[in-house]
């Protein structure tokens, strides 16, 4: 994103190898806290798109990378 944000979720308070690690609920996750943050739809969307377009690494890094700011 080109827009100045804040951070507003913070993968490292994630337990990756529970049921919170699921990609399902990372993206359900993600999406609320963006939300919460004022992202568009569209934003939200473009994200969760490019995330889901490799494999389970990709959308996590995609996911962190959008969440710093």
């Amino acid at each position: 994103m080109s827009t100045e944000r804040k951070p507003f979720l913070d993968f490292d308070t994630i337990d990756f190898n529970g049921p919170d690690g699921n990609s399902y609920y990372l993206m359900a996750l993600w999406r609320q806290r963006a939300q919460e943050a004022g992202w568009t739809k569209a934003e939200i969307d473009q994200v969760l798109k490019e995330a889901k377009s490799s494999d389970y690494e990709h959308l996590v890094q995609t996911l962190k990378d959008n969440s710093r700011g």
